[in-house]
């Protein structure tokens, strides 16, 4: 899910809100920029800066290349088998595959 700016601000909000303060949401960063992290966190929330990887990490989400935040969706696998025999068989499997990934033939 996309979120703006201002949104991931509000999760900012929330989090530090939920550490206590910003010194404590800092030390969950475990960045290596010592007092830095707590005046990172600050411009962050005030919006002088642009959120930082580590921070929006820390709260489930991600700037893609073109810089849009996005929630982190978690790794997905699927795995379906299907054992098919013959010309209508393979058919068959090939349809069945296509409708339960949404693809139409």
């Amino acid at each position: 899910m996309r979120l703006t700016e201002r949104q991931a601000r509000i999760r900012l909000a929330a989090a530090v809100a939920a550490a206590g303060s910003q010194v404590a949401f800092a030390r969950t960063l475990n960045l290596k920029i010592g007092d830095r992290a707590q005046n990172l966190v600050s411009r962050s929330l005030l919006g002088r800066n642009r959120i930082s990887p580590p921070i929006l990490a820390a709260l489930g989400l991600r700037r893609d290349e073109a810089g849009e935040i996005h929630t982190v969706e978690p790794a997905r696998l699927e795995v379906l088998m299907v054992k098919a025999t013959g010309d209508a068989g393979v058919r068959a499997a090939t349809a069945l595959v296509s409708n339960i990934l949404g693809r139409n033939q």
